[in-house]
């Protein structure tokens, strides 16, 4: 059985983080400087259309931009996600944006409160771009390729 422990406490904000968590999806804290990844690199990763970080904009409108690592993307509550945000609202697997050299995809995962991309309810999949606005009960994400 994987365990899993909640073994820091956000110091801005005092939410209960996992481990392994670089940052608080609360308040956007966060504990560590990431490295940028070279165009180079990412290119070679990711094909033509190479979006090299995601931002992330809380329910407050507090901002953290986090680098790209995978060519599919996890985001919800569970633990094990890419991108955890931490509200009761959000489904342990939410979302799922893959990316590849041809187009990118977000996917719903059945949530039970739905993901929405430019304003309209997302049903099944849907093509994203660097313009998609993707709202996740409240929490804003977008493809980038700035670092800030």
């Amino acid at each position: 059985m994987l365990s899993i422990s909640l073994a820091k406490e956000c110091p801005r904000c005092h939410s209960k983080l996992f481990d392994y968590q670089h940052a608080c999806y609360n308040c956007l804290y966060e504990f560590e400087q990431l490295d940028k990844v070279s165009e180079t690199e990412d290119t070679q990763k990711f094909g033509a259309l190479c979006f090299t970080h995601i931002k992330i904009q809380n329910l407050e409108g507090k901002e953290v931009v986090k680098p790209i690592q995978t060519k599919c993307i996890l985001v919800g509550r569970d633990a094990r996600a890419d991108i955890i945000l931490n509200d009761i609202h959000v489904s342990r697997k939410h979302l799922e944006i893959s990316l590849d050299n041809e187009k990118c995809i977000a996917r719903d995962l059945s949530s039970l409160n739905s993901t929405h991309i430019d304003g309209q309810e997302l049903k099944g999949a849907a093509e994203i771009d660097g313009e998609s606005i993707i709202d996740v009960c409240g929490f804003i994400l977008r493809l980038t390729n700035e670092m800030n």
